[in-house]
């Protein structure tokens, strides 16, 4: 067991690592140093580098590699790791998938103004793929895609960002629920449908109707939420 002491100081270390990672910009594949540089450069011990070392690749910050060429090496943050504690913490909380929803709800009505003012060619071309891909399949199964796609080209990473995190906590859910429904009011090929809509919208730069038209489907999607509690281990 470690012990309160060293638990402390390795704390105080991996903080230090990660200011430092921080202040040179987050250089992705660069090594801070070797088990031995470390180790000299923060005066501590092997046993307490390492538990530094472990909280940092916990954070998703930086991972210790061995080998020529190794060491403590920054890698690049996945939210994956955020995703995973917000369903933790939302789960401890006693959160619904409908109350994740509605915060969903908010934040991809905020960004849809974002998306049409500043939307690029290249922009363009990936929403039209994607809606294309969901006209030919005639399903919207991948039903987040869309909205992870149009959340991207708001040119806000915080929103993106939310929305990725709220739609897949809660994609698994909507997900059977779009393809199992048969009377339902939202059929796959009515997502799609709305989907190509609000892409129109988009296009058309009319931001007013895009927001409309969203509210509208997310509306559609939300109704028919059971509300069945978090799991922590769902999707």
């Amino acid at each position: 067991m470690v012990s309160k002491g060293r638990q402390r100081l390795a704390e105080a270390v991996a903080a230090k690592i990660e200011r430092d990672v921080v202040a040179r910009g987050w250089p992705v594949g660069e090594a801070l140093g070797t088990e031995a540089e470390l180790m000299a450069s923060h005066q501590v011990s092997r046993a307490v580098l390492r538990e530094a070392a472990r909280i940092v690749e916990h954070h998703g910050v930086a991972e210790m590699r061995r080998g020529n060429g190794g060491g403590l090496i920054v890698i690049e943050p996945s939210s994956g790791a955020v995703q995973t504690a917000a369903r933790l913490h939302f789960t401890y909380v006693g959160v619904s998938r409908q109350q994740i929803f509605d915060a969903r709800v908010a934040i991809e009505l905020a960004g849809i103004q974002q998306v049409v003012s500043c939307l690029t060619d290249e922009g363009r071309q990936m929403l039209q793929d994607v809606v294309h891909e969901e006209r030919t399949a005639g399903t919207a199964a991948e039903h987040h895609r869309f909205h992870a796609t149009l959340a991207s080209q708001s040119g806000n990473p915080v929103l993106e960002f939310f929305v990725e995190v709220l739609a897949s906590l809660d994609r698994d859910l909507v997900k059977e629920q779009i393809e199992h429904a048969s009377r339902a009011e939202l059929s796959p090929q009515k997502s799609v449908r709305a989907h190509e809509a609000i892409l129109e919208a988009v296009l058309a730069g009319d931001g007013a109707l895009a927001t409309e038209r969203m509210h509208r489907h997310l509306t559609a999607i939300r109704d028919l939420m059971r509300d069945p509690p978090l799991a922590a281990g769902g999707g």
